[in-house]
């Protein structure tokens, strides 16, 4: 890694990412150096995810099952122990060398994460139009729910510093897709400090949100805006 960037490590959760998980572990390797220690947890994978991710270089861990996306994080967050570590998908729909634009925003922040919808982001390929709008509404709900300000809560790239981050994974409650939600608005309650950076972004075949997971996500925010009350109800969108 170039100089200037603080000691990170990466947390890349997978379930059945054969074929491109060996990819992820060797291109983020390339950013973050070959020292660097690249976490793959394994959510209870049925291919060789577990096996190619080992091969390429990467400590794994393992789920005996599926559990979800936000359990997956939180098992490869706690077992860092780096200064920052950086959380990014197995289909790299945004590429590690992304890391780059976070660079003016580690001594000021505690949470970084990408954006695909403000000034400056690109999107290289579009998901599907019902996606889109799936995407937007979910947005809709998280700022309404939250109260959190922020145009992209969803995009899976994100740095976290975890000397102050570690107690929001250990109070981590949401196992499924609204668990960057959730660590953002306990973050918010904390008064730790947020940036919102734009990322460019290309849609990968083989996305695990599916439209039926909707009400299971609506019921997470409704429980979360009860579990933490005190998040900001200040719902200004900021660049």
């Amino acid at each position: 890694m170039s100089s200037g960037f603080p000691t990170f490590s990466a947390v890349i959760p997978a379930f059945n990412e054969a074929g491109r998980i060996t990819r992820a572990v060797l291109d983020t390797k390339r950013v973050l150096g070959n020292e660097a220690p690249i976490i793959v947890v394994d959510d209870g994978s049925v291919d060789s995810t577990a096996d190619e991710a080992r091969v390429a270089g990467a400590t794994v861990i393992r789920h005996a099952i599926n559990r979800g996306k936000g359990a997956a994080v939180r098992t490869g967050a706690l077992a860092s122990t780096s200064e920052w570590i950086l959380v990014l998908d197995a289909d790299l729909s945004t590429q590690p060398s992304e890391l780059e634009r976070f660079r003016n925003a580690f001594d000021e922040s505690d949470i970084i994460f990408g954006s695909r919808r403000i000034s400056g982001a690109s999107i290289i390929k579009q998901q599907p139009w019902y996606r889109v709008k799936a995407g937007q509404l979910f947005n809709w709900m998280m700022r309404a729910t939250s109260g959190l300000p922020y145009h992209d809560t969803q995009c899976g790239f994100k740095a976290y510093r975890m000397s102050a981050c570690r107690p929001l994974f250990e109070l981590q409650v949401t196992d499924g897709w609204s668990f960057d939600a959730e660590l953002l608005m306990r973050a918010k309650q904390a008064g730790l400090r947020l940036a919102e950076r734009a990322v460019v972004w290309s849609h990968a075949a083989g996305s695990k949100v599916r439209i039926t997971d909707a009400p299971v996500i609506l019921f997470d925010l409704w429980r979360l805006r009860r579990v933490i009350p005190e998040c900001s109800l200040d719902a200004t969108p900021k660049n």
